[in-house]
C-alpha cells in the first residue's frame, strides 16, 4: 500500500500497490493517474492507475537500487536514479526505453525536477554533494560540496 495525502482535502489516500514486495520511492503522473514506484527487491520501476489497476513493469533491465524518481509532466518523461550503478536515467513515458544521462561513482540518490525551468536537481553521496543540470544533462553545475559523514539523500 502506498499512502498520500490529497491536497485539496487534506486526507490520507491509499493506492492499492499490493504486488509491490519492497516501495522505495514514488512519483505520479497526475494527467495520466499513473503511479509509478521503485521496487528494489524486484529490481524494477513499476506503473499502475491510481485506483490499482493496470498494474505493469515499466523498465527492469538496468535498474538496480533505485534512489531517486521524478515524472516530468511537462516533457512526459520519467526520470531516476539507480545508486548501484551510478546512473541517472530517463525515459519516455509512452515508450520505455532507458537512456543513462550520467554515469559516475558518486551514488547519485534524491531527484527533483523543475521541469518549466528545464533543471533537474540531484543528491550524490561521494563526495557529498548536490548537483543540477538541464534535463538533458548539459550544463552541470555543484550547488553543494560537503565533506558530510552520510550524503545527502533529499
Amino acid at each position: 500500500m502506498v499512502v498520500g495525502v490529497t491536497l485539496a482535502r487534506g486526507d490520507d489516500a491509499f493506492v492499492p500497490a499490493t504486488h509491490a514486495a519492497r516501495p522505495s520511492v514514488a512519483d505520479v503522473d497526475t494527467a495520466a493517474g499513473m503511479l509509478y514506484y521503485c521496487d528494489v527487491h524486484r529490481y524494477e520501476i513499476v506503473r499502475q492507475r491510481l485506483d490499482g489497476g493496470a498494474r505493469e513493469v515499466f523498465a527492469a533491465d538496468g535498474v538496480d537500487n533505485c534512489e531517486g524518481l521524478a515524472v516530468d509532466w511537462m516533457g512526459r518523461n520519467l526520470y531516476w536514479t539507480d545508486d548501484s550503478l551510478g546512473a541517472l536515467s530517463v525515459a519516455r513515458l509512452d515508450a520505455p526505453h532507458r537512456r543513462a544521462l550520467l554515469r559516475e561513482r558518486s551514488h547519485p540518490r534524491a531527484l527533483a525536477l523543475d521541469p518549466a525551468n528545464g533543471v533537474m536537481y540531484w543528491a550524490a553521496w561521494a563526495p557529498g554533494r548536490i548537483e543540477s543540470a538541464a534535463m538533458d544533462a548539459s550544463r552541470r553545475r555543484t550547488l553543494l560540496d560537503a565533506e558530510l559523514q552520510l550524503g545527502p539523500t533529499g
